[in-house]
């Protein structure tokens, strides 16, 4: 049986993302189909353009150190959600969500490998979601229409025909006309009424506009299923003798820290018995940028979190990654920020509302922070 992963290996994923509306939104129920008319009128390239221009962005794929690694496209599918192909997150620790100047953080809440899909929550994401049409009504020599960010190149529509309907193993996927490139990857493919019918996910080089897009249909059943948890980041490297313990003066925590190849590492050491016991831990890796070192902690960590019922607390144990920076290490003493969040989701352990707070970290014991070059 032949997968997207499969075909991937004889065709060029468009790396790319566009985020579009799917369902009528998730909070408080499972994502439904929003219906298309079909005596809605057709629009012409320009007003399917002007309508959903508002909801495609580009997504990039960050490193540790907030650096670009991919970029694609994204589509957005209702409040503080997108989606795209997994292909463009695969080599992401962090996720940003852009349209021109501006820039919004993302998290990946479901990944689907076998129909190369991801879903996206994006934080403080006001843009307008679209609606979709079931791709199972589409019909061969409909009119079509590809928006997102080939080769970087912003909100870029191109237009063709569903060229074809191909059946790969236990789904199919959309063969059309409509013009990609290198960036399209999780672009849209709208039909002549701006509703959203599939998602481009890869070509094939060999012919001529041989493009192929997912069906909607599987955004759909990733949206109903559990979000996936994040991996546990990989384990760090071992810490040079000369490492050395710092201490939070703001949180108590205590943290093995080196400095090495112009890299910035801290491990959590003093960890609560019950802590150790569930594996917990925070990681935090950092690059030099500047004065400046920027990264990401990864942690899996204990959060109390209120359910449905009102007043009923329960701990739940989440692993998540958010944003720190160092704006001063020195030998006494390093300074930064680092995320925290106002609102949290416990069912889905996302970070729904977030701020950057400042910390002070001094050494347990006096010797300076030690740096290999």
């Amino acid at each position: 049986m032949k997968t997207v992963s499969t075909i991937l290996r004889s065709a060029v994923p468009l790396l790319m993302i566009v985020l579009q509306p799917i369902w009528g939104g998730i909070s408080g129920g499972q994502p439904r189909l929003l219906q298309t008319s079909v005596d809605s009128p057709r629009l012409s390239a320009e007003e399917v353009f002007q309508r959903l221009a508002p909801s495609v962005f580009v997504v990039e794929a960050l490193g540790n150190d907030g650096s670009p690694l991919a970029f694609g496209s994204g589509v957005v599918v209702g409040p503080n959600q997108g989606v795209t192909n997994k292909h463009v997150a695969d080599e992401g620790v962090l996720f940003r969500v852009k349209q021109g100047p501006r820039a919004w953080q993302a998290t990946v809440t479901h990944l689907d490998s076998e129909h190369d899909l991801c879903l996206l929550n994006v934080h403080e994401f006001g843009a307008p979601a679209v609606s979709i049409r079931d791709s199972s009504t589409l019909a061969v020599g409909e009119r079509v229409y590809a928006i997102g960010a080939p080769e970087g190149l912003e909100l870029t529509l191109s237009e063709g025909l569903v060229s074809g309907l191909r059946s790969r193993g236990n789904f199919r996927v959309i063969q059309t006309t409509a013009p990609v490139s290198h960036g399209s990857s999780g672009g849209g493919l709208f039909d002549s009424q701006g509703k959203l019918v599939g998602i481009t996910t890869f070509s094939f080089h060999e012919g001529q506009n041989l493009n192929f897009a997912i069906p909607t249909e599987w955004i759909l059943a990733l949206a109903a299923q559990q979000p996936t948890p994040p991996t546990k980041p990989p384990e760090f490297p071992a810490p040079p003798a000369s490492a050395r313990v710092w201490k939070s003066q703001t949180t108590g925590k205590e943290y093995l820290v080196w400095v090495e190849n112009e890299r910035l590492r801290a491990e959590w050491t003093n960890l609560p018995p019950e802590f150790a016991q569930e594996g917990a831990y925070i990681r935090t890796e950092c690059r030099r940028v500047g004065t400046q070192w920027i990264g990401t902690s990864h942690c899996f960590l204990p959060f109390p979190c209120e359910t449905s019922e009102k007043g009923k607390k329960v701990t739940k144990w989440c692993r998540l990654t958010t944003r720190i920076e160092f704006s001063r290490v020195e030998a006494d003493r390093m300074t930064g920020r680092a995320e925290g969040f106002l609102r949290f989701d416990c069912d889905r352990c996302r970070i729904l509302e977030s701020v950057m707070k400042d910390f002070e970290w001094t050494p347990k014991e006096p010797s300076p922070i030690p740096t290999k070059k």
